[in-house]
């Protein structure tokens, strides 16, 4: 993106409308934004692609708390989640701005929850009384062992950035102890899946989060077989754990399984546009962070903090039907429960398409879903009570 792809959003004639849109009551509930554009990091994989390095006005931090009380209505629990860049680079303009944020929304009966998805490099020790004073949560964005880090997630200079991120995990379980990790899967580094979530599990983490990324590479059998007997040795480690230390550990595909077998078709994409938004540096509307990065393009513009937004554009999201619109054979796939939706933003920056979740996309989650079908029948079997145990949990813990 360039300054004068910005520029031209003020220059264009884009009407943001000030008045609530009387033909959608559904309000807003969160927004993530950008007070900074600048990060620490160069990931090879980073949606964002090229930004501007801008930094978020004091002004326009503020309205944007302003806008999401006034278009949230009556809904009393709000969420600010502040990305990136890397939000740990604007932590002077937060102890300003963090403090005004749930003071202005709790003198309007509104209960605002901040987070942030940070890197790690830079949360040092002097940061835990600030994060823990305002319960602050943390979101890490890591990959895994060292050599899977170092790969991907590298300094400007080429450095890796996995001795840096084990230096400040201590400060991390201080400030937020139950901040999960989001790992990022890619054909490249497959092989290490199960080690590197063993890796998680030994450094703190009670919760982990894998998020597979398109690719073509998952058209490969061999690709796909090293997927299923990684995965499998993951829930090999993830069951073994809960057995022997008798407590829950997070594994978000578990989650999210357990809650495909309710066998109910989503009918919606996310939250993108329909109870989230996303801020850009210049106090612009996007339907979610994603949209504001690689081939960001004006037709995703919702509107502006200092006004309101296009109707049309917030109601084309809301209509949005996976059941309908999704360029791919749902309805003969046994993932089809597990799947819901594939990320419509990743979509249209990959492919161009909203609809169209590209090559790979399918054949890998559909090897996710059925190696833990698999594995979890076979557990129902052997050890029932363990079985219904963690199917419990993973219904009802809260953190």
């Amino acid at each position: 993106m360039t300054t004068a792809f910005y520029s031209s959003l003020f220059t264009r004639t884009l009407e943001f409308p000030t008045d609530y849109p009387g033909d959608s009551e559904r309000r807003f509930s969160s927004l993530d934004c950008d007070l900074t554009e600048d990060c620490t990091l160069r990931c090879s994989y980073c949606f964002k692609g090229d930004m501007l390095r801008r930094r978020m006005p004091p002004d326009i931090a503020r309205e944007m708390v302003r806008w999401l009380a006034r278009f949230s209505g009556e809904t009393r629990d709000l969420h600010i989640t502040i990305m990136g860049g890397e939000p740990m680079l604007a932590i002077d303009h937060m102890h300003a701005w963090v403090p005004f944020a749930v003071n202005y929304c709790e003198q309007r009966g509104k209960k605002l929850h901040v987070g942030i998805t940070t890197n790690l490099t830079q949360f040092t020790g002097e940061h835990v009384a600030f994060f823990r004073k305002w319960h602050i949560s943390m979101h890490t964005s890591i990959d895994g062992i060292p050599e899977v880090q170092d790969a991907c997630r590298v300094f400007p200079d080429g450095r890796g950035s996995s001795v840096a991120v084990e230096k400040n995990l201590a400060n991390l379980f201080r400030a937020w102890r139950t901040s999960h990790a989001r790992s990022t899967i890619v054909p490249e580094s497959i092989q290490h899946l199960a080690e590197s979530f063993a890796y998680f599990l030994d450094k703190g983490f009670l919760k982990v989060a894998f998020a597979v990324v398109a690719s073509p590479e998952w058209l490969e059998p061999e690709r796909l077989a090293v997927l299923r007997t990684q995965l499998r040795s993951v829930l090999d480690i993830y069951v073994g754990r809960i057995r022997n230390d008798g407590k829950y550990y997070c594994l978000t595909l578990v989650d999210q399984f357990f809650e495909s077998e309710k066998r109910a078709r989503q009918t919606w994409h996310c939250g993108a546009a329909v109870g989230l938004v996303h801020v850009d540096a210049e106090g612009f509307l996007w339907p979610c962070h994603r949209f504001n990065g690689n081939r960001a393009n004006e037709q995703w513009v919702l509107g502006h903090v200092k006004g309101g937004y296009h109707p049309d554009r917030r109601n084309a999201f809301l209509n949005i039907n996976p059941t309908r619109d999704i360029k791919a054979n749902c309805d003969a796939c046994p993932a089809v429960y597990f799947c819901g939706c594939p990320c419509i933003a990743a979509s249209w920056q990959d492919n161009g398409d909203l609809f169209d979740p590209g090559k790979g996309y399918c054949e890998a989650k559909r090897a996710i879903y059925e190696t833990i079908r698999d594995y979890f029948d076979e557990l129902s079997e052997s050890d029932p009570k363990l079985f219904s145990q963690i199917k419990d949990w993973a219904a009802n813990y809260k953190w």
